[in-house]
Parts: C-alpha cells; sequence; structure tokens
C-alpha cells in the first residue's frame, strides 16, 4: 500500500512539475496566448497577454480587448467555433499596435470546445515592411527621373538647334518683307512661338541638369521672404503662413534657380486651391542620416529643409508617382506645360539636393525640399 501510495504522490508531482512547466513556457512566449469558451469568456490567459490587457479573470474578450460591453459583430474568433478550421488574421488596436493572429480549434479533455488564440505584436515589423517598399518606391522613382534627365539632355539639345533654324530664317525672310506684306505678321508668329518653345527647352535643359549655374552661400529665409511677398499679390485669397526657423544654416544655391523652384511651388500650391485656402511654408536645418540619403545617392549631414504644404485638392498615389515626370500635368487646356515640377526636380538635384512628395486626395500636398548646407551658423 506504501508503494501504490509514494508511486500515486510521484506521479501527482510529475503532473504538477510538468503543468507548471507548460504554464512557465506559456509565459515564456513573446506573443499572447489565451483560451476563449464559446460564450466569449477567457478561460486563461499567459503572462504577455496579462501584460499587454491586463487580468481577464474569466471577463469576456471583447471587454478585456477592446473594451467593449458586448461581442464584436464580426467575431473572427467564432469563425473557428463553426467550421472548426483554424485561421489567420490581422487585428489593429486603437493605439495603433498590429497583431498577426493565430486561432486554432481546441477541445478540453472533457469534451468542452474552446479556441486557442496566438498573437504577435507586429507593428514594428509592418513599419519596417512600409518603410522598405517606400524605399523601394523612391529609388524607382530616382532611377526612372535620372533616365529621363539623361534622355532629355541629349533630345533637347538637338530640338534647340533646330529652334534656331527656324529663328534665322524667319529673320531672314522678315529683313526682305515690308511690315505690310500679308506675311509679315505671320513669320512674326512663327518667331514668338520659337521663342516660347525656347522657354520649354530651358526648362527642359534645367531638368536635364545641363544649364550652367551660378551658386553663393543664400539666405533660405530671405529668398522665401522676398519670392511669397511677391506672390501673395497674385492671390489674395490664399493666406500665406510662414514658419522659418531662425539663424537657418546657409545653402550654396543659386538664387535665381531656387526662386523659380518655390515660384512653382507657389503657383501649383495655388492652382490646387481654386477658392483660396492656406499655404505654409516652413524652413529648418536637419540632419540626415546615411539612411535617409542613400536612394538618392547624396552625402549625409546638415541640411536646409524647406516645406510648402497647400489645403488643395491633393493628389492620389498614381499621381504622386508621375509629378516630377516632364510633360505630366493634371492641370487642363493651355494651363500648365507639365515642365515646372519636373524643371523644380532637376534644379534640386543639380544643387545636390532631393525634393519629395507627400499627398492625400482631398487633403492637401506638401512638397519637402532639402539642400546641402552651406555652413552651421554658431
Amino acid at each position: 500500500l506504501e508503494d501504490k501510495i509514494r508511486v500515486h504522490e510521484q506521479t501527482i508531482a510529475a503532473l504538477v512539475a510538468q503543468k507548471t512547466r507548460l504554464f512557465a513556457l506559456m509565459d515564456a512566449l513573446p506573443g499572447y496566448v489565451y483560451l476563449q469558451g464559446a460564450d466569449h469568456s477567457i478561460r486563461f490567459a499567459n503572462r504577455t497577454f496579462r501584460d499587454q490587457f491586463g487580468d481577464p479573470r474569466g471577463r469576456p474578450c471583447y471587454s478585456v480587448m477592446t473594451n467593449r460591453d458586448k461581442p464584436c459583430q464580426h467575431c473572427r474568433p467564432f469563425e473557428v467555433f463553426k467550421t472548426g478550421n483554424p485561421i489567420k488574421w490581422e487585428w489593429t488596436k486603437r493605439d495603433g499596435k498590429t497583431y498577426e493572429i493565430h486561432d486554432y480549434p481546441f477541445t478540453d479533455v472533457d469534451g468542452t470546445r474552446f479556441v486557442l488564440e496566438l498573437g504577435m505584436d507586429v507593428t514594428e515589423r509592418k513599419r519596417q515592411q512600409e518603410e522598405k517598399a517606400e524605399f523601394e518606391n523612391q529609388l524607382i522613382q530616382v532611377q526612372k527621373l535620372e533616365a529621363l534627365a539623361a534622355l532629355s539632355g541629349g533630345l533637347v539639345h538637338n530640338f534647340n538647334n533646330v529652334l534656331m533654324g527656324i529663328q534665322g530664317e524667319a529673320s531672314i525672310m522678315l529683313l526682305h518683307l515690308d511690315h505690310k506684306h500679308p506675311h509679315y505678321e505671320h513669320l512674326r508668329g512663327i518667331q514668338d512661338l520659337v521663342r516660347s518653345a525656347a522657354s520649354l527647352v530651358d526648362q527642359l535643359l534645367g531638368f536635364a541638369k545641363a544649364t550652367p549655374y551660378q551658386v553663393e552661400p543664400t539666405d533660405i529665409n530671405r529668398l522665401i521672404e522676398s519670392t511669397s511677398r511677391v506672390f501673395a499679390r497674385t492671390r489674395q485669397d490664399i493666406t500665406i503662413h510662414k514658419e522659418l526657423q531662425d539663424n537657418l544654416s546657409h545653402a550654396n544655391v543659386d538664387y535665381g534657380e531656387l526662386e523659380q523652384v518655390l515660384l512653382n511651388l507657389f503657383v501649383n500650391a495655388s492652382d490646387a486651391m481654386p477658392g483660396g485656402g492656406d499655404l505654409s511654408i516652413g524652413t529648418q536645418d536637419v540632419d540626415l542620416s546615411e539612411t535617409d540619403v542613400r536612394v538618392y545617392n547624396m552625402d549625409p549631414g546638415r541640411y536646409v529643409a524647406v516645406s510648402v504644404s497647400d489645403t488643395g485638392v491633393g493628389m492620389d498615389g498614381e499621381t504622386q508617382a508621375q509629378v516630377f515626370d516632364p510633360f505630366f500635368t493634371t492641370k487642363t487646356g493651355e494651363k500648365g506645360t507639365g515642365l515646372g515640377l519636373s524643371s523644380a526636380h532637376g534644379i534640386i538635384k543639380k544643387h545636390g539636393g532631393v525634393i519629395k512628395v507627400r499627398s492625400e486626395k482631398g487633403k492637401g500636398s506638401t512638397f519637402s525640399i532639402f539642400l546641402p548646407a552651406w555652413h552651421v551658423k554658431a
């Protein structure tokens, strides 16, 4: 009898030890684990669950995890009760955390059915995936624009030669015609068209980084003050807000070309707000890491950041992907040539910087420029 009692006690001790190890193992898991009954009550929860959601103490899952007073309208674990098949899904809490969830059917020794749920916090992984996707999209954009710039440079030079030929021939014909001749005004019209085309050529050459420029240390805040003051006279229904950092670093830029970039951005913002709105301009010194600049083939370090934001119609993802392409425009009729932003991109790239856009349909747009700082003021 004593032997039977000893064996029985050893068996109980082994079972207790096994149970202790099992619970310790459950508590050591990086993800949460809990058992949910058909009445939504939580029968077991590991330490990770308790740390993230609190001690359930038999309360229903909807109360513990979502602070509801009744079951969720579409309870995913109950699909497992209905079908008997495991499912995998994602759940994002109100605080922004995202969980990858696996629900499995589980039957207790007494035949009671449960759902065993395993949840892993994948918020950081999702963030890294989104950053990787954004990085890859930026890389594609940079490669596409560089290819377009290289192609534009050769074509535009040839086109420019053709224009000069037309201009020369028209000028020679005008020299031999009286201003009352019926073809005189037509030839003058040809000259005007050639000049207009030459202006487009200059913008394309800017995009292709093929035009000469003169740089000098420039106070970007002062340039913004001057340019925005000129623009403000053209659209009094737009309120301009400026948040310019004091003691901002200078940038080594061509004053006229950067002025052209800013005016292009202001005009685009204006076109996006036909009924008026707010235009916000900001500057600040920023330090960009190797991770920040590697896709743009730039050096890490101190940059002068300029942001131009509007409260206009915004852009969808497809439009944003093409916004710096030559001749791409969403403007109708003769309002836009599609060269303003591509020219701006070429100018900023030529200065060793980068221009980016962030927008959402119906929520305005923000263009951000980063220019290498010439020096940092004390």
